[in-house]
């Protein structure tokens, strides 16, 4: 039996088309403090969680939504469960970025990420806890994440 090659996903857009909207027992949601002029929650409709290569991905957006907000989280696939402080991209770090399409990007991203993986059930669920400071207004931002994921068909 051949396994099925794992898909190459080189560019957000790629990440956007292989996401799939959010099941109705799983969830990918934040509380934002203080606030954006928009709000202070997140509460993603459509996601990826997945194994791209030697990175696992977990990325979630509300489509259509206004204002628009992403959260994209990585780290290795050989990660254990566990505790994790946030670092840089590249090497074997877990790294972060989120956009809000009220405030812009985000700098500076400091953090740590807890996760339990299900291989049974092929979910993923855990928080992550990171501040960063907003491009458009240099306001430092906290973001409480919680993620209860299933893993996509690849």
């Amino acid at each position: 039996m051949t396994s099925k090659p794992t898909p190459k996903i080189s560019n957000l857009e790629t990440l956007f088309e292989a996401s799939k909207q959010l099941p109705e027992n799983m969830y990918y949601k934040s509380t934002i403090t203080p606030p954006t002029p928009s709000g202070g929650t997140f509460d993603a409709t459509h996601y990826f969680y997945g194994v791209i290569g030697d990175k696992t991905i977990l990325f979630g957006h509300n489509t259509g939504a206004t204002p628009y907000r992403q959260f994209y989280i990585e780290f290795p696939k050989s990660i254990s469960d566990g505790t994790h402080p946030l670092g840089y991209f590249g090497q074997d770090n877990v790294t972060a970025t989120i956009a809000l399409s009220d405030v812009g990007g985000f700098y500076e991203l400091k953090g740590v990420l807890d996760i339990k993986r299900n291989e049974t059930e092929k979910t993923i669920t855990g928080t992550a806890n990171i501040k960063g400071k907003a491009v458009d207004d240099n306001v430092v931002y906290s973001f409480s994440i919680k993620f209860h994921l299933i893993k996509g068909s690849n």
